[in-house]
């Protein structure tokens, strides 16, 4: 799943350490957590948390996709009916 989307949502270093911690001990659990993703998904702002910065810079030299948060979104309705599809056998419409 993707790092650094809205809180309450699998990825977001509130759900991965809940009990906090120092910055370091979360950024720590906040990149093993990472290497279990595909996509990044990034916020407004992200350019301006360290933390953030981090992840996106790990993302992209593993060749992990990273897109801003709001558009990866619009597209998962989409790919989640063709990924049905096609365990179904069933054709694409398009």
């Amino acid at each position: 799943m993707a790092e650094a989307p809205a809180r309450g949502l699998p990825g977001h270093t509130a759900e991965i350490n809940p009990d906090g911690g120092t910055w370091n001990d979360c950024t720590r659990c906040d990149i093993a957590a990472l290497m279990d993703c595909n996509t990044v998904a990034m916020l407004p702002g992200w350019e301006h948390s360290k933390g953030a910065q981090l992840e996106v810079l790990i993302a992209d030299h593993l060749g992990m996709t990273v897109g801003n948060a709001h558009s990866l979104t619009k597209n998962v309705g989409a790919l989640s009916r063709e990924l049905i599809h096609q365990d179904l056998g069933i054709e694409s419409t398009h």
